[in-house]
């Protein structure tokens, strides 16, 4: 989505000015260069008749930090981490093949749900396969009840010391 910022001067002359930013579905991700080979992924596999330069674009539009040209070579690959759910994301693609392994269910479907849209628009037809791990679910769960654990402990800290 956007979010639209008007922004207004206390001084006169009384004027606003618009600021959008685009909010992209999977903001709270970062990239990163090494993939936990430790944790249990899922994996969504599209095939169909679209470029290089279309999965780029597709891939940006759900992604921060990714360039506006796919790079130089026939294979794409990155790598990110979420920062909120502790989770990571490997994105690998070619013309007209894309792999995205994620711990994080939700993070598949959310690729699968833009990634087929935005397909659709295009009228390019793709077929899509998920292979769902079901220990995922609970190592995501696992990483972020410690992460709970430990800011719980901290807000008790601090409000002990007021």
């Amino acid at each position: 989505g956007t979010l639209c910022v008007y922004i207004t001067p206390v001084v006169q002359p009384k004027c606003c000015q618009l600021r959008r930013h685009q909010i992209k579905p999977l903001s709270l991700h970062t990239r990163c260069h090494e993939l936990d080979t430790n944790r249990c992924y899922n994996n969504l596999q599209l095939k169909g008749n679209f470029s290089v330069a279309e999965m780029h674009s597709w891939v940006s539009n759900c992604l921060p930090e990714v360039p506006e040209k796919p790079p130089l070579g026939e294979k794409v690959s990155y790598i990110f981490t979420s920062v909120l759910m502790l989770s990571m994301l490997h994105c690998t693609y070619s013309k007209g093949e894309a792999e995205f392994l994620s711990d994080n269910v939700t993070t598949i479907g959310i690729l699968k749900d833009v990634i087929t849209k935005e397909a659709t628009k295009k009228k390019i037809k793709l077929e899509i396969s998920t292979v769902i791990n079901e220990e995922s679910a609970a190592s995501v769960i696992r990483r972020l009840d410690s992460r709970l654990v430990s800011e719980v402990t901290l807000a008790r800290q601090v409000g002990l010391l007021e």
